[in-house]
């Protein structure tokens, strides 16, 4: 298959088409892989455009990473971003990526080199690696805490994702695993200052604590992690986001009294009285 690039000046009243590279996956005869192409825009120079996809360059699945520093006039040669022995004959899949505020770039996948054997059908890790804005690579980390073995509820459509996120020099992950025979939602967290990682299963989400209820003047929302939260009435209507999680009070004085939901970006709610 082709890579192309489609790209319009006009806000998309008519497009131009312009062929990348033609990838090789010619030798994966498996059907299973997640082999899609994803592209990013660099939010300190729209120019600056990063692809992810899967190849078998070297005679096994890798992820790769192309780049253009000119909004697509011209590419970079392709770099492969999983740093296990080129060859080994290890598929890897699942490939994600994201800018942060500053340029550089997440790249997010699944990994099987741990699994010692060939195949999709393996147990995995999840692994990301850090491209410097453009110039140099972070050493490679995983985001899941254990390989996950394969379970045939991935061969599903749709049973199998990834998404990432970069912020500063914190990394974040989510993904499908079925590491103990149910599809469960993970979340990571990963601060590229230290080797920690805070791991979270979304499926067990605890709900919002909210306090005092009723209140009058001020609430404090109690939840894992600092999240963005938006407020809404009781039909539904968005009144104002806020961010929670911070120690700091919510104010709900300028509320006139009634019953408010209030719902994260991680899809925690909660409903509060306001007296």
């Amino acid at each position: 298959p082709r890579i192309m690039l489609a790209s319009s000046d006009d806000g998309g009243n008519a497009f131009s088409y312009n062929t990348i590279l033609e990838v090789t996956v010619g030798g994966v005869d498996d059907t299973l892989p997640k082999l899609g192409y994803s592209i990013y825009s660099d939010p300190t120079n729209p120019d600056h455009i990063i692809i992810v996809y899967m190849a078998d360059y070297l005679a096994d699945v890798d992820i790769y990473l192309l780049e253009t520093p000119n909004g697509g006039a011209t590419w970079n040669e392709p770099v492969r971003v999983n740093a296990d022995t080129p060859g080994n004959g290890i598929m890897q899949d699942l490939g994600w990526g994201a800018f942060n505020q500053t340029g550089d770039f997440l790249v997010s996948w699944r990994d099987r080199r741990n699994a010692g054997m060939e195949g999709y059908q393996l147990p995995a890790e999840i692994k990301g690696r850090v491209w410097h804005a453009g110039d140099t690579w972070s050493d490679e980390f995983n985001f899941s805490e254990t390989a996950a073995p394969h379970n045939e509820i991935l061969n599903g459509n749709g049973n199998d994702f990834m998404g990432c996120a970069l912020s500063e020099d914190t990394a974040f992950a989510v993904w499908g695993d079925a590491r103990d025979g149910i599809l469960r939602i993970w979340f990571a967290k990963k601060s590229m200052a230290d080797s920690s990682v805070w791991l979270l299963d979304l499926n067990q989400m605890p709900p919002l604590e909210v306090y005092p209820n009723p209140a009058n003047d001020l609430i404090q929302v109690k939840t894992n992690i600092p999240s963005k939260a938006a407020v809404f009435d009781i039909h539904g209507s968005l009144l104002f986001t806020t961010i929670v999680g911070n120690n700091q009070p919510l104010l709900i004085s300028q509320l006139p009294p009634g019953r408010y939901q209030i719902r994260t970006s991680s899809g925690q709610t909660a409903t509060f009285i306001k007296e």
